[in-house]
């Protein structure tokens, strides 16, 4: 479901939780389990790897563009949360 929802900068705990048909503590629970984070980081991970693959496979012409096809409203933001999520910024991996 997140990988569907990419792009909408809005897709969050509650409408994933929503879409699974679960409450958001159930959600919380059952991906601390499974993946040993809380879903909000479970989503920013699904959308890192993307990010990964379309700046190594170049899927788009800029950052800017992976950047807004994954829902972020600011490059800027994407490229904070790269860089935190895999300790570089996009920048050194389209080079």
């Amino acid at each position: 479901l997140v990988s569907l929802h990419l792009s909408d900068s809005s897709y969050n705990t509650e409408k994933l939780a929503f879409d699974l048909h679960l409450s958001r503590s159930s959600l919380t629970r059952k991906v601390r389990y499974l993946y040993g984070i809380n879903p909000g980081e479970y989503i920013t991970r699904i959308r890192m790897d993307k990010a990964l693959y379309y700046l190594q496979n170049r899927q788009y012409v800029s950052i800017a563009q992976v950047s807004s096809a994954l829902g972020f409203r600011h490059a800027g933001s994407f490229t904070r949360c790269f860089h935190n999520h895999f300790g570089v910024p996009p920048s050194d991996i389209v080079r």
